[in-house]
């Protein structure tokens, strides 16, 4: 499964609620890195999840379960 977030690339991961508040405050001071961070995000999304990569790892399934029945 991909990721969505990377730490520090597409987002800020926090595990706990002082972590969230210090990653908001942040984001909230700098507005450079939020907007870096979403950029970087919503192109990873769209390279991820879009049509035509989901069409993209859909065949390649098809043609590897394909190719197993072939060698059976």
């Amino acid at each position: 499964a991909f990721e969505l977030v990377e730490d520090g690339v597409t987002g800020l991961l926090v595990s706990d609620e002082r972590e969230l508040s210090s990653a908001m405050r942040r984001l909230s001071d700098d507005r450079s890195i939020a907007l870096s961070l979403g950029q970087r995000g919503r192109v990873r999304a769209e390279r991820l999840y879009s049509a035509d990569a989901y069409a993209a790892r859909i065949e390649g399934q098809f043609e590897r379960t394909s190719a197993a029945g072939a060698s059976s």
